[in-house]
């Protein structure tokens, strides 16, 4: 949730989120607060019930599992901020371009129309790679960046053409300050879309069900084991 997030990763990419609070100083909390109402329009009126996030880079991947707790254990609510039973939120995927494009952007493509791809890039990649590509009757070097970019329009205007949601977020750079930016950004928007859903998006009561659960079993399988009454 937004008061608890944990974030790993095995290099030193994620170091210097110091950055944080000063990335957004050509955006407007309002402008962000828009942003989100389009959303919460789509979430009742396409019941919206899962979104996808696919960053194009595997340098991102993991980006994609920090969204996905922030969105799941943020908006993932049971009752409203009056008690009230609401079941809100939906049900967030974490997947990578290209490489889940074979495996998921079929049912993206073809499925239910109740989903949200949510797609990430970056414009200039530190390092790019140059790789032959023959296409039909023309074969030449092509960028790895190039590559990705097509990938992604691609799976943008075949979504569109099935008049299917997406949308587009643009890193300039992969850098930690720019990382920090985009982090910025979603934690804005999910705290804006919790109030508009009349929902608290900064506890996560429901993770603590199965740990009292965990916890009890293994107690017991202690208990047992060593012969120890209850």
């Amino acid at each position: 949730s937004l008061s608890s997030q944990s974030f790993e990763e095995g290099d030193d990419f994620f170091e210097g989120l110091e950055f944080i609070a000063a990335v957004f100083y050509r955006r407007t909390h309002e402008t962000i607060a828009w942003a989100r109402v389009d959303e919460v329009i789509a979430v009742e009126q396409v019941l919206l019930v899962a979104e996808v996030v696919m960053p194009y880079g595997d340098k991102l991947r993991s980006f994609g599992w920090w969204y996905a707790q922030l969105l799941g254990e943020s908006l993932g609510k049971k009752y409203d901020l009056q008690g009230k039973i609401v079941y809100n939120g939906r049900t967030p995927v974490a997947a990578v371009g290209t490489t889940d494009m074979h495996s998921l952007t079929q049912e993206h493509q073809q499925g239910k129309k109740n989903k949200l791809i949510q797609f990430i890039s970056v414009q200039h990649l530190p390092a790019d790679l140059t790789v032959l590509c023959d296409e039909k009757d023309a074969s030449g070097p092509v960028p790895m960046s190039r590559m990705l970019a097509a990938a992604r329009r691609a799976n943008e205007e075949a979504l569109a053409s099935e008049e299917r949601m997406s949308c587009h977020i643009a890193m300039k750079e992969l850098t930690p300050y720019h990382v920090g930016a985009l982090m910025y950004f979603f934690f804005l928007t999910i705290a804006y879309e919790g109030a508009l859903a009349n929902v608290n998006a900064f506890d996560q009561p429901g993770v603590e069900d199965y740990k009292k659960i965990l916890h009890e079993d293994l107690r017991e399988y202690i208990l047992g084991r060593n012969g120890v009454e209850e």
